[in-house]
């Protein structure tokens, strides 16, 4: 299966590509009233309104506010923007390797697999957004 992998803070994530519609370089965000604490905004993607997601708000981890880029993600019928610092790398992982984790052992993290001196913890978005909402 195919990644990508995306830092936030010191930490790093995997998606997915196939739950990946585009990664961008940050844009100015429209703030939503009364919304939702992880949701920072709307974005103006080529003339399509694209909702903009704090994943460390949604992961329970400390804000860095460091964004440098948003990954557009499918989400059933709709599409959502996840803000990440950095995006590292595409790369492909036998399913297999990625060591399943308890609900209770992790909010929001799937898996975490070994890619060589790293740890990067694996997240089903497509789940994760499901469960808020």
């Amino acid at each position: 299966m195919q990644v990508v992998v995306f830092t936030l803070g010191e930490n790093h994530y995997a998606f997915r590509t196939e739950q990946i519609d585009e990664i961008s370089k940050t844009k100015p965000v429209s703030r939503m009233p009364n919304a939702q604490d992880w949701i920072e905004g709307l974005v103006n993607l080529r003339g399509e309104i694209v909702v903009l997601v704090n994943l460390e708000k949604i992961l329970d981890k400390e804000v860095t506010g460091e964004y440098n880029n948003f990954i557009i993600v499918k989400t059933g019928d709709s599409k959502a923007g996840i803000l990440v610092r950095d995006v590292k790398e595409v790369t492909e992982i036998d399913p297999a390797q990625i060591e399943k984790l308890s609900d209770r052992d992790s909010v929001g993290v799937s898996g975490i697999v070994q890619m060589g001196d790293r740890i990067v913890n694996y997240v089903d978005i497509g789940d994760l957004m499901e469960q808020r909402g």
